[in-house]
């Protein structure tokens, strides 16, 4: 019983917390990385992270020219990354973003990806990725003879998901890639997580002190 009331508790705390969360807003990437999270239709995402290395010249811009856009696409939810990633001859271009999205009252169970970019010439334009709790590996490019512009996947639900997306510019020999914005949707059904889920994905470990004691005193009484 102790054990029960204990993650009831924590349970309740975390899920208050995230349903009081501001709904996300257009804004750019840099503050939602400076942010406390935000929800779209019961989905939390936080814990935003964004590099972009180049080379060569190639254009990736940081965090502050990345433009984060919700999107709600029927009963599915994500966002839209909005920028331009730009390599030309010899040149190359990354933009690589991270986020976390938990589910409150529901279960998430898929994941849709699409790319609006194009490579020219020898020139490569792809976005990848991946999730190793569930095990994700999704994949878009475009170049001379091969387009792929979406990808998708469905999963055992889980109550949250890690993504981490690499999206890549190459202009190759003579070539020109480009990927000017990156798309993200989320499917949910309405399975409600188990309690330890919760306290794993949202990593409220500062509560337990408090609500241990908050069951000491009610034991005592």
């Amino acid at each position: 019983m102790t054990k029960k009331l204990l993650l009831m508790l924590l349970t309740l705390a975390c899920a208050s917390y995230v349903l009081q969360a501001a709904p996300c807003a257009s804004d750019t990437l840099a503050n939602y990385i400076a942010g406390p999270g935000c929800t779209i239709d019961g989905l939390f995402f936080d814990h935003f992270a964004y590099t972009n290395p180049s080379s060569g010249g190639g254009i990736s811009p940081d965090a502050t020219g990345v433009d984060v856009t919700p999107v709600t696409m029927g009963s599915e939810v994500g966002f839209t990354f909005t920028a331009s990633w730009l390599a030309a001859s010899g040149q190359t271009s990354d933009g690589n973003i991270a986020y976390s999205a938990t589910c409150v009252t529901c279960m998430i169970t898929d994941l849709e990806l699409a790319m609006d970019g194009i490579g020219m010439g020898t020139g490569v334009a792809s976005v990848a990725e991946t999730s190793t709790s569930p095990v994700v590996a999704l994949g878009t490019s475009s170049s001379l003879g091969f387009t792929k512009l979406t990808d998708s996947t469905t999963f055992s639900p889980v109550g949250s998901i890690t993504l981490t997306k690499d999206i890549g510019a190459s202009g190759g020999t003579a070539g020109v890639g480009h990927v000017s914005a990156v798309t993200n949707l989320f499917s949910t059904n309405t399975s409600v997580p188990e309690p330890s889920l919760f306290l794993l994905s949202l990593g409220f470990v500062a509560l337990v002190p408090v609500a241990r004691k908050k069951f000491g005193r009610q034991a005592s009484v």
